[in-house]
């Protein structure tokens, strides 16, 4: 075969469009890299984006039945793009759930297990979203305990106790039931202890008894423990008079020590009012209801103070005019 002879000017014609088949190609590689690597690099954006997460103590919630109402709270972490957290406010946040008839939540976070079953709490902040699944199991009271209140010897407590320890305070519930081994001694009502014996009593025990729902629990009073030594009461105020027929006005019951010490006893004395339909009292604080004229009594075991209380409505001053000169 007869070989055809290239003319030289031919050939690196050939040589450099083979030269620039070679650069495209290698250009066109290394843009397609680079859309993969930026493709890469936003796919690792979207990762670590801002975002929320719903936060609870425990995913798994007791429902009881006794204490419907019961609530649990639950957060939402606002996490940053450099991982940092800040809590947000509960009312800041939407929430919903999956199943009302399982878990409500409501407007400040509060979550309230309705029944036992499995539902979805979901969240929402200014476009982002987070969801959180939470078991609620149904569960008996474990038991209920009498505290006395530390800064008021006269008020005692009910708190029930869950399985998972949580205590609840019971003491304002309709369904709780006091007994009284011996009520000529004390009366009680809504845990607050009232004195009825006299210093002739002080060597008596008595035994309080809480019941709710079937539970019940006993504590023994000493009657020493709750008679004050006292060598005098009296009110910081003779005479009430209030200028406004929603007028109130606080009296204190002041109970002098006899080593000269003086307490202000006016959570623990038996207040009454001898015309409910002119003032009401509770606690010394006085309410008026209406114009008129009657008694309020405190009475603390043999001592016994009254106040009289005047109720009038002040008088409208007459605004006068002005003509502009």
């Amino acid at each position: 075969m007869k070989k055809v002879k290239i003319p030289y000017a031919n050939r690196m014609f050939i040589a450099l469009c083979v030269i620039a088949i070679i650069i495209l190609s290698i250009m066109i590689i290394s843009k397609t890299g680079n859309e993969i690597g930026q493709e890469v690099f936003t796919e690792k954006e979207d990762v670590n984006s801002e975002r929320i997460e719903i936060f609870i103590d425990n995913n798994q919630l007791e429902f009881i039945q006794e204490l419907d109402g019961i609530e649990y709270y639950a957060d939402v972490k606002y996490v940053y793009k450099d991982s940092s957290q800040n809590i947000l406010a509960a009312t800041k946040v939407s929430w919903a759930s999956s199943d009302n008839m399982i878990i409500e939540v409501k407007e400040n976070g509060a979550i309230v297990p309705k029944a036992e079953g499995i539902a979805i709490i979901s969240a929402e902040y200014n476009g982002l979203h987070d969801t959180k699944e939470v078991v609620v199991k149904q569960v008996k009271i474990k038991k209920i305990d009498i505290i006395e209140t530390s800064n008021n010897p006269f008020q005692y407590s009910v708190v029930a106790e869950t399985p998972d320890g949580r205590r609840v305070d019971i003491t304002e519930n309709q369904d709780i039931q006091w007994t009284i081994s011996d009520s000529s001694l004390i009366s009680i009502y809504s845990g607050k202890i009232h004195i009825k014996g006299t210093n002739e009593d002080i060597d008596k025990n008595v035994k309080i008894t809480a019941t709710f729902k079937g539970i019940s629990v006993d504590m023994d009073i000493k009657v020493k423990d709750k008679i004050i030594d006292t060598s005098k009461i009296r009110l910081n105020k003779g005479k009430v008079l209030i200028e406004d027929i929603n007028g109130v006005v606080p009296v204190h019951a002041i109970e002098e020590l006899p080593d000269g010490g003086t307490r202000d006893i006016s959570s623990i004395v038996t207040w009454t009012s001898e015309n409910t339909g002119v003032v009401d009292v509770y606690q010394g604080i006085i309410y008026a209801n209406n114009e008129g004229m009657t008694v309020v009594n405190a009475v603390y075991m043999d001592y016994h103070k009254s106040i009289e209380v005047i109720v009038k409505q002040a008088e409208q001053k007459e605004q006068v005019v002005h003509p502009l000169p």
